[in-house]
């Protein structure tokens, strides 16, 4: 993997604050985010993997087993994917799209 193709995660103390910041850096660019900001980020890294992998399973089974078409599959998985995202604003675990990144 090229060095522009690697996400670099560091711990930073911001010269202005003197406060602990997480700096991400991707392809020549770079942010600086707060801590609550990078842990919320981590979250939301952590749920769309677990997410990513449920929906992998979902679509072997509707595919594998019970033999629906790819597109149908793909249908079921978005309104599964819909439904999670509304249970997530409704339980106040994301108060946003879970893919987002926090501004």
């Amino acid at each position: 993997m090229a060095d522009d193709e690697v996400i670099w995660v560091s711990s930073i103390v911001s010269q202005r604050t003197h406060e602990g910041m997480v700096q991400v850096q991707w392809g020549g660019k770079a942010c600086q985010l707060p801590i609550a900001d990078a842990r919320q980020l981590g979250m939301q890294f952590l749920e769309a993997a677990e997410a990513a992998e449920s929906d992998a399973g979902i679509f072997h089974v509707l595919t594998a087993k019970v033999g629906a078409e790819e597109g149908i599959a793909y249908t079921v998985l978005q309104d599964i994917r819909n439904y999670r995202n509304e249970r997530w604003k409704k339980q106040g675990e994301s108060d946003a799209d879970p893919t987002a990144f926090p501004k």
